[in-house]
C-alpha cells in the first residue's frame, strides 16, 4: 500500500510540475515611440499553435498562461527589421529587443522624353513612358519634354500647344501663332484645323458669374487657336514623336513644330485603365482585332 502511495504521489507532482503556466514578457526599444507601437509578434509552439499580439504605446506585449517548451518568438512590421529568435521557457522570462528603422529603397526611375539624334530637336515618347505617368489627356505627356513643369489637368478651357513661343497676334489673343503654327500629323494623316468653326458666343454660356460673364467662351474657344489637344485620347497610342525644330518640308504648312502620333495597330489582348483624381473618372477598355481582308 505505502508503494502505491508514493507511485501516485510522484505521479501528482509531476503532473502538477509539468501543467505550470509561465509568463512572456517582450519590450521593444528604440529612441522612436512609433516604431515600437503596434508591431506584430508572433509566439509559435513546437505544435504549429501561434499567439499573435501586437505591442501596447509602450513596446510591450505580455503573453501569459504559457507551458514549459519551446517556441519561436517573431517581430515583423513594415517599419521595422524582422526579428526572429528561439526560446525555452522554464520560468516567467522578460526579452528586451532593439528595433531598427526598415530602409526601403527604390529603383531609381527616370521618366521623360527620348532625344533623338537627327538635324532637329526631336522628342519621342514610347508607351513605357505613358504608363508611367498615366495621362488625363495628351496635354499631360508635354510633361516629359525637357523644361516643362507637371501641372493640374484643366478640362473647363481649350488646352492649345506650344512648342516654340513664336508670340501672339494681338493682346486679345484671337489667334496664336504658336499653337496655330503646330502640326498635329495622326498615322500620317495632318489633323487640319485651318477652317476651324468651334466657336461658342454668348452669356448664356458662361461658366463664370458676376463681373466675369461671358469670360469662359474665350477660353473654350479653339478658333484660330490649332488643335484641342482635349479631343485626342492617349489610349490609343503607341509612340509620340514632338520636333521642335524645324520639320521635313513633307509635313505641309506649319511654323512652330510638329506632332507626330503613331496608334496602336494589329491583334492585341483586352486591356482595361481607369483613373480618378480630384479633377475626372476615367475608364478605359480596349482589344485589338486583326481582320484579314481577301
Amino acid at each position: 500500500m505505502k508503494f502505491c502511495f508514493y507511485i501516485i504521489l510522484f505521479t501528482s507532482l509531476s503532473f502538477s510540475v509539468n501543467a505550470q503556466n509561465y509568463s512572456l514578457e517582450i519590450e521593444l526599444e528604440n529612441e522612436n515611440d512609433s516604431l515600437v507601437s503596434g508591431i506584430q509578434i508572433t509566439v509559435t509552439s513546437p505544435l504549429n499553435n501561434k499567439i499573435i499580439g501586437y505591442t501596447n504605446k509602450n513596446g510591450i506585449l505580455k503573453i501569459d498562461h504559457l507551458q514549459n517548451d519551446n517556441y519561436s518568438i517573431l517581430i515583423e512590421s513594415i517599419k521595422i527589421n524582422t526579428i526572429k529568435e528561439g526560446i525555452y521557457l522554464t520560468s516567467n522570462l522578460k526579452k528586451k529587443y532593439e528595433v531598427e528603422t526598415k530602409i526601403n529603397e527604390l529603383n531609381e526611375i527616370v521618366l521623360t522624353a527620348k532625344e533623338s539624334k537627327g538635324l532637329t530637336s526631336t522628342s519621342i515618347i514610347d508607351q513605357k513612358a505613358m504608363q508611367h505617368l498615366q495621362p488625363s489627356s495628351f496635354t499631360d505627356l508635354l510633361e516629359l519634354l525637357p523644361g516643362r513643369s507637371s501641372i493640374d489637368p484643366i478640362f473647363n478651357r481649350t488646352n492649345s500647344i506650344k512648342l516654340r513661343e513664336t508670340g501672339i497676334a494681338d493682346s486679345q489673343e484671337n489667334y496664336t501663332i504658336s499653337s496655330l503654327g503646330t502640326s498635329f500629323i495622326v498615322d500620317n494623316i495632318p489633323k487640319n484645323v485651318n477652317a476651324n468653326l468651334q466657336y461658342t458666343a454668348g452669356s448664356s454660356l458662361s461658366i463664370n458669374s458676376g463681373n466675369n460673364i461671358g469670360a469662359s467662351d474665350a477660353r473654350r474657344s479653339s478658333v484660330a487657336k490649332g488643335v484641342d489637344m482635349r479631343a485626342i485620347s492617349t489610349d490609343q497610342i503607341e509612340r509620340v514623336e514632338i520636333v521642335r525644330g524645324i520639320p521635313s518640308v513633307e509635313y505641309g504648312d506649319l511654323t512652330s513644330g510638329l506632332v507626330k502620333i503613331i496608334r496602336k495597330r494589329g491583334q492585341s489582348n483586352l486591356e482595361g485603365r481607369f483613373k480618378a483624381d480630384a479633377y475626372s473618372k476615367m475608364f478605359y477598355l480596349g482589344k485589338g482585332i486583326e481582320l484579314k481582308i481577301i
